[in-house]
């Protein structure tokens, strides 16, 4: 007996239940049958208490006789349902002297079980069986390993415990779907495969098996995809010109599939691959074999052998951006391997070296003392020059955009003439702060999707490595474990809390590390579950000391097997050149470039470079106590500043007078270097406020300012003055102010009635930043405005570059006022440095003829001091590159050479 194809099976409803619901999971399958005018469902007709299977199995419903449904539906029709009232139960409960009877569908909302075995059992929720639990299983939350999500541990009717395995724990949702799908041949333990015992527990529990195939087995021409060979080629860059599913067997066009998974391909001309005999890994599965470390395992080979090859292999080898060759005869990185085996490959005359975190001999450390860091780099430069040889004079142009640095570089390397080995000019700014990396100071990997796609691991992994080999700028922000998994592979590296870029990641790692009882560390895992299940680290911890497993196995996922595929590709960048292969062979060395920046210019640094010769009548005594002398002068005149421009000031009690102090960004700069926090609270300064913050008024605290004498920071001080914010005011600025600004300062107080407040009015030229004993620079906060790019634009007006040169003027002024002394001045002829020297010695000048001026003669700051020698002010155009050398050791003779030619010519001038 059949249904009726076009009879409205959502309209009608099941005969036993009442209900018009068409859920096949739910309530088995619904049927229809027109000539009997029957509708029923199949849970429904197989759990009813008073109706067996008397025909075979082809009459009437499933072996299920017309006449006994219809007399099923007439007894149950006398039954009133215990949870819906209403009539139509037919099902009851087989406990002993319980007389509910409930309809299916009622019976599943109240979480009775039906048993599907047997003769199909029933049992009302207060009859129901459940799982023993006993006192010493761990409660908590563990994964759901079929839908992945969490599942308590609670004897609750929607959980099921797995009878075959301890920790196993399921929804019990999950089970009765994947009952459905697998059948009764394939439906078994996830965990452990166990069938017969996982199947009678969960029959017992109510979890219908049906007794047919899995339904993926039913499905026709299932597997009909396994037939065909995957021809297609996957690499990033496909150099074929019939497109990427042309395949031509015997050539170099034949596709080559991965010889692990099948699913990925390549041209063996895309992936240099000589022939069909070579093997070849995708990008996926090399990613795995690595961080698994069964590709350590296939691919040894010690560094005494490659040593023994007779040279042949070029150092130039480039793969294939997606998918590099792997084959026998090309050089391995046989560090992808267990410590243990690494110990035993290395020869005696090897010059690799196990990690740090293996031997106490390696210090990434960034306090590492200069003369090592320097040593090291020389060692490095040595190295780069044998890579250097490979260069050819043959130049590549690279067209850069200013604006969008990143991007001209990103897309001059992906052009299809450009090769390493050319002469460039290479321009890595944006690097560091790309989304490639995270962190501040010491940056691993970060993981982006969308830069993963696009393969940019590997074109930023090819820069550097270029970079390095044509002498530009090494990286210098690596932290510590991201050179180790470079150098030594991931699997060998043991990451810090330090590497941990995300706050909240860190934070979380950081509660469950100090967790300091049982209790305070399960209900951090508790507020944490979601985040443990993503990383793979939920589990139930029984004791304190769980906690340091935990802790490490979180670090290593979200440091290193997080961004396992970005670092494949960055490590496989970086082997352009040879660079990776150097670097292996000496860790410790590129370490230094790696993981330490470039110096900073500095006076100590220039010295370095020059050795100076003193005339027979200078005292060398004298030139050191000169610019001690000079950096306490400067340090005094800030504290005689903020003690109201009057020597120190105690009151009754003996403590400083407490006050305010204002500044801007010009402000900041300068007094930060000299003066801590510290410093600042014992000479009374109880603020430090920008004078552009929102402040609120303090009417009993006298206020020190210390700002640019700029129309915006006056127009704010007259505000502040009619806002009566402060008891007193002590204004200083930090180059001389106009006799208009100061008019309109005074203009100000008149109208808030606080020309008694202000108390004191001083031009402090102190327009200059010390940053060492005998280093200063000068001030710029808008440094678009005033660099080197900026005098060097070619649409650059003349007023433009008159405000540019008056800036810089102000700046040296303020210094030689500070040092209380007239400078000797030379410089070079038609360049910027003349305009500098021209009107600077002009302000000298005005400044020694105006009588009324007193700041290089009489009792002023410095003065007479500092007069044993006139300073020679050398002023130099950025054209001589006087950095160079700091990035450049094995080119800075040449450069010095032309310093000190130029220098020479002006000493004889």
């Amino acid at each position: 007996m059949s249904t009726t194809s076009n009879f409205d099976v959502q309209s009608t409803f099941c005969v036993l239940c009442g209900r018009t619901d068409d859920c096949t999971e739910k309530y088995g399958e619904k049927r229809t049958y027109v000539e009997y005018n029957l509708t029923v469902h199949n849970y429904c007709l197989l759990m009813s208490s008073g109706i067996w299977q008397r025909g075979e199995e082809d009459e009437g419903v499933d072996g299920f006789l017309i006449t006994d449904i219809r007399k099923e539906v007439k007894r149950a029709a006398k039954l009133k349902c215990n949870i819906c009232r209403k009539k139509g139960a037919s099902i009851g409960c087989v406990a002993p002297k319980c007389k509910r009877s409930y309809h299916f569908p009622c019976g599943l909302q109240r979480e009775c079980i039906f048993q599907f075995m047997e003769d199909f059992r029933s049992y009302c929720w207060d009859h129901r069986p459940v799982q023993e639990f006993t006192d010493q299983e761990p409660r908590g939350a563990s994964q759901c390993t079929i839908c992945l999500d969490l599942v308590e541990h609670l004897p609750v009717y929607t959980v099921l415990k797995s009878p075959c395995c301890k920790n196993a724990w399921f929804h019990r949702e999950c089970l009765q779907y994947q009952a459905l799908s697998a059948g009764i041949f394939f439906f078994r333990c996830t965990v452990c495969n166990n069938k017969e015992k996982f199947q009678k527990e969960m029959l017992r529990m109510g979890i219908h098996i049906p007794e047919r195939d899995a339904s993926w087995e039913l499905e026709e021409n299932a597997y009909q995809d396994l037939l065909h060979c995957y021809q297609h080629c996957d690499v990033k860059r496909c150099l074929c010109k019939k497109g990427r599913d042309y395949n031509e067997p015997d050539s170099k066009w034949e596709i080559k599939r991965c010889q692990y998974c099948g699913s990925r391909g390549t041209h063996l001309a895309c992936s240099s691959m000589q022939s069909w005999e070579e093997n070849w890994e995708c990008m996926e599965c090399r990613s795995i074999f690595a961080t698994s470390g069964k590709y350590s395992k296939q691919k040894k080979r010690s560094l005494a052998t490659s040593e023994k090859s007779n040279g042949t292999t070029c150092l130039l080898e480039e793969p294939s951006p997606k998918s590099p060759r792997q084959s026998s005869g090309s050089p391995r990185n046989f560090l992808l391997q267990s410590q243990k085996i690494m110990c035993q490959n290395l020869s005696p005359c090897s010059h690799r070296e196990l990690p740090a975190s293996n031997r106490m001999t390696m210090s990434l450390s960034p306090v590492m003392s200069n003369r090592h860091l320097k040593e090291r780099r020389r060692e490095v430069c040595n190295i780069l020059k044998e890579l250097k040889v490979q260069v050819k004079t043959k130049p590549t142009r690279l067209n850069i955009n200013a604006e969008n640095i990143w991007s001209s570089a990103l897309k001059g390397f992906r052009q299809r003439m450009f090769s390493p080995t050319n002469t460039i000019e290479l321009l890595m700014l944006h690097l560091q702060n790309s989304s490639l990396f995270e962190g501040s100071s010491g940056k691993t990997l970060s993981l982006d999707f969308q830069a993963l796609e696009e393969n940019l691991y590997f074109e930023a992994g090819k820069m550097i490595a270029v970079s390095l080999v044509h002498g530009g700028p090494p990286p210098g922000f690596f932290s510590k474990t991201l050179y180790n998994c470079l150098v030594y592979g991931p699997e060998n590296v043991k990451p810090s809390l330090e590497d941990v870029a995300d706050d909240d990641v860190a934070q979380t790692i950081k509660k469950i590390k100090y967790a300091n009882s049982l209790s305070s560390l399960q209900s951090t895992l508790q507020d944490c579950c979601e985040f443990l299940a993503a990383a793979g680290c939920l589990r139930p911890v029984t004791a304190l000391c769980d906690k340091n497993m935990l802790v490490n196995d979180i670090l290593i996922y979200h440091v290193i097997k997080r961004v396992t595929l970005p670092l494949e590709s960055f490590r496989q960048g970086l082997k352009t050149l040879g660079v990776l292969e150097k670097m292996q062979m000496r860790p410790n060395v590129f370490s230094s470039i790696f993981c330490h920046k470039s110096e900073r210019l500095s006076a100590k640094t220039i010295c370095d470079l020059f050795t100076i010769h003193s005339t027979s009548d200078v005292n060398k005594v004298e030139g050191a106590d000169f610019w001690m002398g000079y950096l306490q002068e400067v340090e005094t005149a800030l504290k005689r500043m903020l003690n109201f421009n009057v020597p120190p000031v105690k009151n009754s009690t003996g403590e400083p007078v407490w006050k305010v102090l204002i500044y801007d960004r010009f402000g900041q700069d300068i007094i930060s270097p000299l003066l801590s926090v510290k410093e600042l609270r014992d000479m009374g300064i109880t603020l430090h406020l920008l004078l552009h913050s929102d402040r609120d008024a303090i009417p009993d605290v006298p206020a020190v300012y210390f700002v640019m004498p700029t129309e915006e920071n006056i127009d704010r001080m007259c505000q502040d003055l009619r806002n009566q914010l402060y008891e007193s005011y002590y204004l200083n600025f930090i180059s001389a102010i106009s006799r208009s600004k100061l008019e309109d300062i005074a203009n100000a107080a008149i109208g808030a009635n606080a020309v008694t407040q202000v108390a004191k009015v001083f031009d402090q030229y102190l327009n200059f930043i010390t940053l060492e004993d005998d280093m200063f620079v000068l001030c710029n906060q808008n440094k678009e405005l005033v660099s080197y790019r900026a005098i060097n634009r070619p649409d650059i007006t003349d007023t433009e570059m008159e405000t540019i040169m008056d800036t810089i003027v102000d700046s040296l002024f303020c210094f030689f006022v500070t040092l209380g002394a007239i400078p000797i001045i030379r410089c070079s002829r038609g360049t910027a440095a003349e305009m500098v020297a021209v009107k600077l010695d002009k302000k000298l000048r005005e400044n020694l003829r105006d009588a009324r001026n007193s700041l290089f003669t009489g009792d002023t700051l410095g003065a007479g001091q500092f007069s044993f020698q006139r300073p020679l002010l050398v002023l130099v155009d950025r054209n001589i590159d006087l950095a160079t050398p700091l990035h450049h050791t094995w080119t800075y003779q040449a450069l010095v050479h032309d310093v000190l030619v130029r220098i020479n010519l002006i000493s004889k001038i």
